[in-house]
């Protein structure tokens, strides 16, 4: 298997990615725009995923495993607010992947997206949590529903 990442800051002033991989899991983030520290939002995010998913022995369950890391992500957020207070509106995008020995637990969070690629054929894995995507889902559902 081999790891692909390419980062680019696009319109932001700064790089706001962050990333780490492992032979156990994987974690890309990508700071919000439009909302400031997102550089430490996504660092952040990548820390505290790698803290809980290294020290953690539960990795055998990926889906459970992803909702313990998710809170414990969101405790170390709240601990970062309480002592920065002007990073309190900070937020970033998360991509997250767990191999287990039943193989593999995604989560995602915001609209950076996980492709999977095989024998040349690229598929999509995760749809954005967007209001533009949400939008698109709407229209979609309504052209799919039946009229009566």
């Amino acid at each position: 298997m081999e790891f692909l990442s390419y980062s680019n800051k696009g319109s932001k002033n700064i790089n706001e990615d962050a990333y780490f991989t492992s032979d156990q899991f994987c974690i890309m983030c990508d700071g919000v725009g439009g909302n400031a520290y997102g550089e430490v939002a996504s660092k952040l995010a990548v820390d505290a995923c790698n803290t809980f998913l290294s020290q953690s022995g539960a990795i055998s369950n990926g889906s459970e495993c992803i909702t313990e890391c998710m809170q414990y992500c969101f405790t170390k957020f709240k601990e970062w607010s309480a002592l920065h207070p002007e990073t309190a509106s900070m937020s970033t995008t998360i991509v997250l992947l767990v191999w287990t020995k039943n193989g593999v637990s995604i989560a995602w969070l915001g609209d950076s997206r996980l492709y999977h690629i095989r024998d040349k054929e690229i598929r999509f894995v995760t749809e954005d949590h967007s209001l533009l995507n949400e939008l698109k889902q709407q229209e979609k559902d309504k052209t799919l529903t039946p009229k009566t």
